[in-house]
């Protein structure tokens, strides 16, 4: 039962890479709108409700494997 909470402590996050709009005067337009650049990976956060959900699922599935009576 202690693997999704290995696999969350120990696994790294997952990293996604969005395609990007490339300008040529980017340098200037970051300095106008007063922002900072970052890099292209973005990482995925997932919500409450999807970890609760997560969790519950994980209990029915070793649930049904151990075949209550």
């Amino acid at each position: 039962m202690p693997l999704p909470l290995l696999i969350w402590l120990f696994a790294p996050a997952y990293k996604q890479v969005r395609p990007a709009l490339r300008l040529p005067m980017f340098g200037r337009l970051v300095e106008g709108l007063n922002q900072e650049a970052s890099s292209g990976a973005t990482v995925a956060h997932p919500h409450r409700l999807q970890r609760l959900l997560r969790v519950l699922l994980w209990g029915l599935l070793v649930a049904a494997v151990a075949r209550p009576v």
